[in-house]
């Protein structure tokens, strides 16, 4: 027979009769089961200490910079909200390589001056960020 599939919203791990945060069904849960190892992915090539507020200036830095339209450092920290951490001018350095930042350990990103305001840098993608966030994408669209 036809049986519906019960949604992420009948999940038994709310509190019973607690209301759903979002409408969410079983697509919405791939989704997130594909970002969630793109995210692990992400993981396995940075320290032991990378934080999420990390990975998400990381991953943000790294679409604007596929997509054509790097962002400094404080538009990313306007767009990702509380999301980003309080010191997300520090935080991201992990990133940078060592020659750039006492900070930098990764090689994933490096800074470049802003073409239209030299007083701004610009986090872009490394040939080695680039992989990265390649295999990433990759294993976020089930590659």
């Amino acid at each position: 027979a036809n049986r519906m599939r019960p949604s992420l919203a009948d999940c038994r791990l709310c509190p019973a009769g607690a209301p759903p945060l979002m409408p969410a069904t079983h697509a919405d849960a791939a989704e997130i089961l594909r970002w969630s190892r793109g995210l692990f992915l992400l993981s396995r090539h940075a320290p032991n200490r990378l934080s999420l507020p990390q990975a998400a200036i990381f991953l943000a830095a790294a679409v604007c910079d596929r997509a054509g339209h790097p962002g400094s450092i404080s538009s990313l920290k306007d767009t990702l909200g509380p999301v980003a951490g309080r010191s997300v001018k520090n935080s991201y350095q992990v990133f940078l390589d060592p020659k750039e930042s006492r900070f930098g350990k990764l090689g994933w990103l490096r800074r470049s001056v802003n073409p239209l305001d030299a007083r701004e840098r610009l986090p872009r993608l490394t040939p080695k960020g680039r992989r990265v966030i390649d295999r990433v994408a990759g294993s976020a669209k089930g590659k």
